[in-house]
C-alpha cells in the first residue's frame, strides 16, 4: 500500500477543480485502472480488491474524516475548527481513537447510495482498506484514510459522475455530547445550534463512535 501515492492523488484531484472543491466536500479520488502500483491487488494479499480488479470494479481513495485536538474542558482552539467534518450538516468530532476505531470497524462494510426512484438504498461498493494516520510527521491529528471498489455501472445510473462524490459515515447510537467551540459549555438542547452562553458554534462530540453504515453522496 503506497499511503503517500494516495495521498497526493487526493491533493492532486482537489487542485484540479476549478471551484472551491472544500464546499463540495470532495474527498474522493479514482485510482488508475490499473491501481496495483498504489494498492495491493493479489489473491494472497487482498482477495476483494483482486476480486475487483477481476471484474473490472474502479478502485477510490477518500480521506472523509480527521480527529480534531479537544482541550480539556472541550473548547476547540479556532486554528483547529477547520477540522471537524460536515455530516449531516451538523459539525461532528472525533478524537484519536474514535478515527482509530472507525478505521477498524469498516473495512468489508458495504457503500451504500440513495436511488430516488425506488426510494430506495443500494450497495455500490465495499470497503477493502482503511487506517488511521498522521499524514504528516508533524500533524496534530489523525485522518481516517479509506481504499474502497465501487460498482461503478450500477453507480453511474444512480448518480452520473462523481465530480463531487464523499463519503458519509453513519453513526449508530453515537451517544454524542454537543459543546460550545469558545467556552466548552455542554449544550442540552441538541436542538440549538449556538451556545446560550457566548453565541457561538457548537459541536457533537462522538467519543465512542459506533459506524451503522456508509454512503456515497
Amino acid at each position: 500500500m503506497n499511503k503517500k501515492k494516495l495521498h497526493s492523488l487526493l491533493v492532486k484531484k482537489k487542485k484540479e477543480r476549478d471551484f472551491d472543491s472544500s464546499y463540495w466536500n470532495l474527498n474522493c479520488v479514482r485510482l488508475p485502472d490499473d491501481p496495483s502500483k498504489t494498492i495491493d491487488c493479489t489473491p494472497d494479499g487482498n482477495y476483494e480488491n483482486f476480486k475487483g480488479l477481476v471484474y473490472g470494479d474502479g478502485f477510490y481513495y477518500s480521506e472523509p474524516n480527521n480527529s480534531t485536538p479537544i482541550q480539556e474542558d472541550y473548547r476547540i482552539r479556532k486554528e483547529d475548527m477547520r477540522l471537524p467534518r460536515l455530516l449531516c450538516h451538523s459539525r461532528i468530532v472525533f478524537d484519536e481513537q474514535g478515527i482509530d476505531s472507525i478505521s477498524r470497524q469498516i473495512i468489508g462494510m458495504d457503500i451504500r447510495c440513495n436511488d430516488a426512484a425506488t426510494i430506495s438504498c443500494v450497495r455500490v461498493g465495499l470497503v477493502t482498506g482503511a487506517w488511521a494516520s498522521r499524514i504528516r510527521k508533524s500533524s496534530k491529528y489523525l485522518t481516517l484514510s479509506v481504499v474502497f471498489k465501487l460498482y461503478e455501472k450500477k453507480y453511474d445510473k444512480l448518480k452520473g459522475q462523481m465530480d463531487h462524490a464523499r463519503l458519509y459515515l453513519g453513526l449508530y447510537n453515537s451517544k454524542s455530547r454537543f459543546f460550545c467551540c469558545e467556552c466548552g459549555n455542554e449544550i442540552k438542547d441538541k436542538d440549538f445550534k449556538t451556545c446560550e452562553l457566548c453565541c457561538q458554534d457548537c459541536y457533537a462530540f462522538c467519543e465512542n463512535p459506533i459506524i451503522s453504515d456508509i454512503f456515497l453522496l
